[in-house]
């Protein structure tokens, strides 16, 4: 039968044990066994307010380290604390025990506030103070971590154009802040002109100057400085601009244009007027008037020159009606005969025009007696005409080229001697007579020179009525 060999223990754990033994001993032999506490940081600290973890800590070591103390570091306990959102002294005391010893530690934690408080200065955008104007505060504030808002004890001081903040929290920890004081004027001066920015000027009549004033947000009254250039010819009629320049301190510039027109007051008005046309002559006679810009009216007929119509009209004048037949013992039957004669010459002006027109004038005036075989029929008629919206045309002065004269010489001596005594003149022509047509340019001239204004008749003009006589 085999024997087994017996197995050894080992013989490590009883070495361990010895050697732990023999430090023991060698410890109570060197009387350096003993509990302590170890505290990291020192026996006395201090921590900013606020701080999250005030305390480091403490370690309870027995015998000396280089005697296994990780095998003996008892449990510490701790009594105290600190409060780091209070300022104020805190004492923390530390105790640990270990079989028969014992031992006691205390560590003295200040809480304190070395932290300045914060300025803060709100900036508006665009904010400036006028030149020589007081600064208009854009507002602070003030906040300390342990004081809180300190905004109301901010000390504010105002220098050279900087503004300075001072303010220091219940630790003595001061903060400090300046703005820089924004000036500017980017407003323009008012310039305001007296009288308006347009006047007339009656030919002349000497030019004074109604006056100006001219306002600045920061300058004041710059009246003195306004600069006027232009100037105004009273005796040469026209429109006439003056320029007014005023600029402030900041080279802010305003400018104001007065418009002044120099006008000859008119000698009267002048309202000439053609009747049975359009003929061959009428387009000859728009030339003429064209040539001066003039405008007449035109009361016109069922010649055959219906064409003509649209070019009077085209070019300014007014147009009216006088007749479709110019056939007075038809016209004047009845007033059904006169309006269906009337509304006849209508259409065609419509045609021609693309409207109706609202002014007319009868067959020999208001005043014909050549309608006297149907008596009260003109009384009648002029009472119609109106009702129905119409307004009808005689005339305070004659050419007296429809059967008085076929001399163009008398014609225009006819016409000037009748506008020169009166005010205001309806003159009465035919742009069927050559003759006539010959007398206008002269007529024309003849009123522009002496200061007549030439005007075409509305349905407001002057209507120079006529005694109705039948």
């Amino acid at each position: 039968m085999t024997q087994r060999r017996k197995r050894s223990s080992p013989k490590w754990p009883i070495v361990v044990l010895l050697l732990l033994l023999a430090a023991i001993l060698a410890c109570l032999f060197l009387g350096r066994w003993q509990l302590r506490i170890d505290l990291p940081g020192g026996a006395e600290t201090t921590v900013e307010f606020g701080q999250e973890q005030p305390d480091p800590g403490a370690k309870a070591v027995f015998g000396e380290e280089r005697f296994l103390p990780v095998l003996f570091s008892p449990k510490v306990r701790t009594e105290g604390a600190a409060d780091t959102r209070q300022l104020g002294d805190y004492t923390i005391r530390y105790h640990a025990d270990f079989l028969w010893f014992s031992a006691d530690a205390r560590r003295l934690i200040h809480v304190v506030d070395r932290t300045s408080p914060v300025i803060t200065l709100r900036q508006i955008p665009g904010a400036y103070t006028l030149p020589g104007a007081a600064y208009e505060e854009e507002g602070f504030s003030a906040v300390d971590e342990a004081d809180g808002d300190l905004t109301s004890l901010v000390e504010r001081r105002e220098s050279d154009g900087v503004v300075y903040y001072r303010v220091a929290d219940h630790s003595g920890n001061v903060a400090q802040a300046q703005r820089q004081i924004v000036y500017d004027d980017p407003v323009a001066p008012i310039l305001t002109l007296a009288g308006g920015s347009e006047l007339t000027l009656d030919y002349g009549t000497a030019y004074v100057e109604p006056g100006y004033t001219a306002m600045d947000n920061a300058d004041g009254d710059l009246t003195a400085f306004v600069i006027v250039s232009g100037a105004v010819d009273p005796e040469t009629p026209g429109v006439y601009e003056l320029r007014y320049t005023v600029e402030d301190g900041w080279h802010n510039r305003t400018e104001a244009v007065r418009t002044v027109i120099v006008e000859r007051k008119p000698a009267g008005t002048v309202y000439l007027t053609f009747d049975d046309g359009p003929s061959k002559h009428t387009e000859t006679l728009l030339e003429i008037l064209d040539k001066y810009d003039v405008k007449v009216t035109f009361f016109v007929v069922n010649y055959g020159y219906n064409d003509v119509i649209g070019k009077e009209f085209a070019a300014g004048h007014s147009v009216g009606v006088h007749s479709a037949t110019h056939d007075y013992h038809t016209i004047y039957a009845s007033e059904e005969a006169y309006f269906e004669d009337l509304q006849a010459m209508n259409d065609i002006i419509y045609k021609q025009t693309g409207q109706y027109a609202d002014i007319i004038r009868f067959p020999g005036g208001s005043s014909n007696t050549i309608s006297s075989f149907n008596p009260g029929i003109m009384t009648r008629l002029t009472q119609a005409v109106v009702e129905r919206g119409y307004q009808y045309f005689d005339w305070n002065v004659s050419s007296e080229d429809a059967g008085g004269t076929t001399d163009p010489d008398e014609v225009y001596q006819n016409v000037i001697d009748g506008i020169s005594r009166r005010q205001t003149s309806v003159v009465l022509m035919h742009d069927s007579k050559g003759y006539t047509v010959e007398a206008v340019e002269r007529i024309l001239i003849w009123c522009l020179d002496n200061g007549y204004e030439l005007r075409p008749l509305t349905k407001d003009s002057p209507a120079a009525h006529h005694g109705v006589s039948n």
